[in-house]
């Protein structure tokens, strides 16, 4: 997925994500932290496979997709690392970082104080 994301090959970064999911849920149940790790390496992908040609109703469900998987992750992280683990940190700090964007500074503001905290 890297070579493909490298590449900007995006539906192929996208495929092999979903298939990388599917087989971790598979293998591991849903409530594993690399389900967690997966989760938040698509979010990511997904906000920076935004392009200038895209109109902003495709924007806005990237973005919306995005924060779902976030938040998925984070309550993953949450439940099988601890409230304090760095994951739940990073993944605090990405969530921030996408609601910025998304216009939300005061619901930003809480992710990103609760990043520094851990």
């Amino acid at each position: 997925a890297r070579v493909y994301s490298v590449l900007s090959k995006n539906e192929q970064v996208k495929d092999l994500l979903k298939r990388a999911l599917k087989i971790k849920i598979a293998a591991l149940g849903s409530n594993h932290s690399l389900i967690g790790m997966t989760m938040d390496l698509f979010a990511t992908f997904r906000i920076e496979s935004i392009n200038s040609n895209m109109d902003d109703e495709s924007i806005s469900k990237r973005l919306n997709k995005s924060l779902l998987q976030y938040k998925t992750a984070i309550k993953i992280f949450k439940k099988t690392l601890g409230e304090k683990h760095s994951c739940v940190g990073v993944t605090s700090n990405n969530i921030g970082r996408l609601l910025i964007r998304m216009g939300d500074r005061d619901l930003a503001q809480n992710y990103f104080e609760n990043a520094l905290e851990i």
